[in-house]
């Protein structure tokens, strides 16, 4: 059999992979984290600002979806079963932010947004300079997901 290195994640089926990992080939694991990295960076950076903290959120959904394949019931997609236990633990990061965060924040800071929010206006912003800010964001943002992992 083919070793992890050698298969992209790609060409197999993610059922495969899990059964694969049940019966004892753990590194298949990896065909796993590589197929859905780049997802799961995107849909984590969209809850979370920190770099550093992405991609902890990420480790962490990869070790907790490891630990509870047992329990995978296979009623969903892999991608779908994985994807919720990232954002589940995106929506912990934040709520536990929120816990500790002063009461009176300093300047408005990006990494304490959750999905869908925005900062407050600073006094001196016009709305054509939010309109750029908000517009370079996105263009940052796409390049840097044209980036290779």
């Amino acid at each position: 059999m083919e070793s992890a290195k050698q298969e992209t994640a790609q060409t197999v089926s993610d059922e495969e992979i899990i059964t694969r990992v049940m019966n004892g080939e753990k590194s298949a694991y990896e065909l796993i984290m590589r197929k859905y990295n780049q997802r799961l960076f995107r849909i984590v950076r969209s809850y979370l600002a920190d770099e550093d903290e992405i991609e902890d959120v990420i480790q962490e959904a990869y070790i907790k979806a490891y630990e509870q394949l047992p329990r995978f019931e296979r009623r969903s997609l892999f991608s779908t079963w994985l994807i919720r236990i990232a954002m589940n633990e995106a929506l912990a990061r934040v709520k536990h932010r929120k816990r500790f965060a002063p009461a009176v924040p300093d300047s408005p800071d990006d990494s304490t947004l959750i999905h869908g929010q925005q900062p407050e206006p600073q006094a001196n912003e016009t709305p054509i300079g939010t309109l750029m800010n908000a517009e370079l964001k996105d263009i940052l943002e796409r390049a840097v997901d044209r980036l290779p992992e």
